[in-house]
């Protein structure tokens, strides 16, 4: 998995600042809040979500027709 370090945010700066988190979402697609230097959160743009399940639930109805 690749993960663009542009997208990582400590989770106090997202506390102070979620609109910096929601610009970065509307930019880029995604955002990574992390807490104690870890991963823990994943901040998506919507469309983004219901394209990935769109797509995602076409591919499992092609190959189970």
């Amino acid at each position: 998995m690749k993960i663009d370090t542009d997208n990582l945010v400590p989770m106090t700066e997202a506390n102070q600042n979620f609109s910096k988190v929601a610009r970065l979402v509307d930019q880029k697609g995604s955002v990574i809040i992390l807490k104690n230097n870890v991963p823990r959160y994943l901040v998506l743009d919507f469309r983004v979500c219901q394209e990935f399940c769109v797509n995602r639930f076409n591919k499992q109805h092609r190959i189970a027709a």
